[in-house]
């Protein structure tokens, strides 16, 4: 199926690789918090989810997370998800280590963890395949033990204080023209 353009162009044409079609995004500006689970039982983060129908099965979905959080703990990853079984866009397998699209990091000094807000971001290009509709979510755990709780878009320590800072978190997907 062609897309026409206002230029005349459309979608079955040569040059045309690389031209949006459309954008989703999903905007978190509240705050999340879960315990992370050790056997990698993945949480979704409710509010980072896309959905988004390919006008052509041959186009790309370019996933980009930009997500905020805090943790009383180390060792948290994130993982892209499609069609709410499916992580597909994570590490290779090497023995027990923990497969993961992107990692959240993390202070090394445990101490003072809980006062800093730290961000992550990724980007993949998908390749869906298909024209119908498809849903990404954004899933995160901690990879090191269940007594890890994770914050998304506030820090670990509570305080009422104006250094205590509350952030948005956005996850957007863009189909790309591909021929």
């Amino acid at each position: 199926m062609a897309i026409y353009y206002g230029d005349g162009s459309n979608s079955n044409g040569s040059s045309d690789g690389g031209r949006i079609v459309q954008v989703k995004q999903s905007v978190l500006k509240g705050t999340a918090s879960f315990y992370g689970d050790y056997d990698n039982a993945f949480t979704v983060i409710t509010g980072l989810t896309v959905d988004i129908t390919p006008k052509d099965n041959n186009n790309k979905i370019l996933c980009q997370l930009n997500l905020h959080g805090s943790m009383n703990g180390r060792y948290s990853g994130i993982r892209l998800r499609r069609d709410s079984t499916e992580d597909f866009a994570i590490g290779n397998a090497d023995s027990n280590k923990a497969r993961v699209t992107a990692t959240f990091p993390t202070n090394n000094d445990l101490s003072y963890h809980g006062y800093v807000l730290y961000n992550t971001q990724f980007s993949y290009l998908d390749s869906p395949a298909t024209t119908s509709q498809v849903s990404y979510q954004i899933t995160m755990n901690n990879c090191n033990t269940n007594s890890v709780i994770l914050y998304v878009n506030r820090m670990h320590e509570g305080s009422n204080s104006t250094w205590n800072t509350r952030s948005i978190s956005t996850f957007t997907c863009t189909e790309i023209a591909y021929t």
